[in-house]
């Protein structure tokens, strides 16, 4: 199906088919509030449908940009182009969908691409500079840094750099993601699972950078500034 000479309501369908409910799929949505984020990208949805633009865009630049809603992104770019709820403008349209397309949907890249082959090289610097501006905040290696960093103050929030090693605290403690009671060593072992996890992810999005997995050499500020590095980077076009 060409979904770019749909009506707007059924273009924003087409989209969501192909790329999905991103809580259903992302690693960054923890199960305890999945099911928070799938009711919002719904209500955006319905919102949207409904004309309400404005009540749509907030849900969907607040509430689900920042976790890494990939079709929130496409929806705000999109909205901007239309000029639903915000003037129009094609350039700041691009940067959203230069944020969308990040992983590589192919469906998201079409769009990103059909855009952006219309603009001018003043166009261009432009949409680079908005879109430089949107990775520093909702870039996937930007959120999955903050996810690091949470995990590894989960246990200790004094660590700083450090988690792992020699440990002192309660035998039980509360998980943040679960909300749920559990054993210090089974905790310790989540957070390690889980930062490996997105240690692994963030290497599949760097260029020219390998991050070590090794949990114990692992440096927060050090991946701070790898990421503001990366997320400088033009390499979409």
């Amino acid at each position: 199906m060409n979904c770019r000479f749909l009506p707007i309501a059924i273009l924003a369908g087409c989209l969501v088919a192909t790329t999905a409910h991103a809580g259903k799929s992302s690693p960054f949505f923890s199960s305890r509030t999945e099911s928070k984020i799938v009711s919002a990208q719904d209500m955006a949805e319905t919102l949207f449908q409904r004309g309400e633009y404005q009540r749509a865009l907030i849900i969907y630049e607040h509430d689900l940009a920042p976790l890494g809603d990939k079709y929130a992104q496409y929806m705000i770019g999109f909205m901007h182009l239309i000029g639903a709820g915000v003037p129009e403008d094609a350039v700041t349209a691009s940067a959203w969908y230069r944020l969308a397309a990040e992983r590589g949907n192919p469906e998201l890249v079409a769009e990103r691409d059909r855009l952006m082959r219309q603009f001018t090289s003043v166009d261009l610097v432009q949409s680079d500079t908005l879109y430089r501006a949107l990775r520093k905040q909702y870039s996937d290696l930007v959120i999955l840094s903050q996810l690091i960093r949470e995990d590894m103050e989960i246990l200790d929030p004094k660590a700083g750099t450090r988690l792992f090693g020699d440990t002192v605290g309660p035998v039980t403690i509360v998980d943040p993601r679960s909300g749920m009671e559990i054993s210090r060593r089974v905790l310790e072992g989540r957070v390690q699972k889980r930062v490996t996890q997105y240690l692994t992810l963030m290497n599949a999005l760097m260029e020219g950078v390998k991050l070590d997995t090794d949990l114990d050499r692992l440096d927060l500020d050090e991946l701070d500034a790898i990421v503001a590095e990366q997320v400088a980077l033009i390499n979409d076009r």
